[in-house]
């Protein structure tokens, strides 16, 4: 691999769609056995490389695939195979599509590629290296709260009943995928509206990175929150809530 990696690839089967399969597949059918064998590599990988035919459009399947991949937590490169076959169209524009059709791992970099005529393939390894990174990176408490304020301060993020919303501290609290817990002064609020939560990962993402990697959040009451004096931040009260999201 790139910077002499070493890389475990693990091929698994290709996850056909019902109506090719002759409905629904009994349970000691081969097929189901493959399908079950890849959906444990994927879940034990670093990162995932969901390939799409570019001759075809996104499908329900690939969006199953896409929701499986956000909830597992893993770091995605989407491969658009065939692409010398396709009808010609920008990379860009496919990229946007693939990205919109896919929208629980629109975060991921798509790369156009052609298997049979080796177009595109010596960049996977590297995006697939730089997922990685990503998925198990850090940043510092002073960074995080430092980019949530200016994002705050620029804009005014209110929820749907009105109520505007405010963080009081943010920090990192796991990575793999990166993991970040705030303390809020509307916490039903940030739980349930995703308008909070989209602006955040938006505004992380363009601050600090993290392409190819997914991002969580995990919200807490204000009266939690570390108090700020001339010192700086007090520390917060128990490690405990610390130690129950890492092992979550």
């Amino acid at each position: 691999g790139p910077e002499g990696r070493n890389f475990r690839l693990v091929d698994t089967a290709g996850m056909r769609r019902r109506a090719k399969v002759g409905g629904r597949a009994n349970k000691d059918t081969f097929e189901h056995i493959s399908v079950g064998s890849a959906l444990r590599a994927m879940k034990r990988a670093d990162v995932v490389c969901l390939v799409l035919d570019g001759m075809e459009k996104v499908t329900k399947q690939d969006y199953r695939l896409a929701e499986l991949i956000q909830k597992e937590g893993r770091a995605c490169v989407i491969l658009v195979n065939k692409w010398d076959k396709a009808t010609p169209v920008k990379g860009v524009q496919v990229q946007a599509g693939v990205r919109k059709c896919l929208r629980p791992i629109s975060w991921a970099r798509v790369l156009c590629i052609s298997a049979l005529r080796e177009i595109g393939i010596d960049r996977i390894l590297p995006a697939v290296q730089a997922a990685r990174v990503e998925h198990s990176r850090r940043i510092s408490t002073a960074t995080l709260n430092l980019v949530v304020r200016e994002a705050f301060s620029r804009n005014s993020v209110s929820a749907p009943s009105g109520r505007r919303g405010r963080i009081y501290y943010a920090t990192q609290v796991a990575a793999r995928p990166p993991t970040f817990l705030f303390f809020v002064n509307n916490i039903k609020g940030f739980m349930t509206d995703n308008t909070f939560s989209g602006f955040l990962d938006k505004q992380l993402r363009r601050s600090a990175g993290f392409e190819g990697s997914p991002i969580r959040f995990i919200w807490r009451a204000s009266k939690n929150a570390p108090r700020h004096n001339k010192r700086g931040w007090s520390r917060l009260p128990s490690p405990a809530p610390f130690q129950e999201i890492v092992e979550q």
